[in-house]
């Protein structure tokens, strides 16, 4: 498959990052990092602290394999931004057997990469 590197906008996006447990490599306590870093390795930028919030569900941490998800805000600069107003993605992240990440991601009418 290969790699479509875009920009993010400059405004507010809200990602899903949807994955199976067991496929991320490595320490299971650090997925919620590697999931949303791996995403922003593969569309070209870093994840900042400054402007980038991640919410996560439980599952995200599971021993056992299971579905879970990343909720990443990208570009937030606004306190007390309504949410719900901002354009809304999901992706889902797979790694191959060597424990590289890909994904496909989809809004109605494109394919971020």
């Amino acid at each position: 498959m290969g790699r479509v590197i875009i920009e993010l906008p400059l405004t507010e996006i809200r990602v899903v990052l949807r994955f199976n447990t067991g496929w991320v490599p490595g320490n299971r306590l650090k997925r919620p990092f590697k999931v949303p870093d791996d995403f922003c390795h593969h569309i070209g930028r870093e994840f900042s602290c400054d402007t980038d919030h991640e919410r996560l569900s439980l599952e995200c941490i599971s021993p056992k394999p299971m579905k879970a998800y990343v909720l990443v805000d990208f570009n937030v600069l606004t306190k007390g931004l309504d949410l719900d107003t901002i354009p809304l993605f999901l992706v889902t992240v797979t790694h191959n057997e060597a424990g590289e990440a890909y994904g496909c991601a989809r809004d109605s009418t494109r394919i971020l990469y």
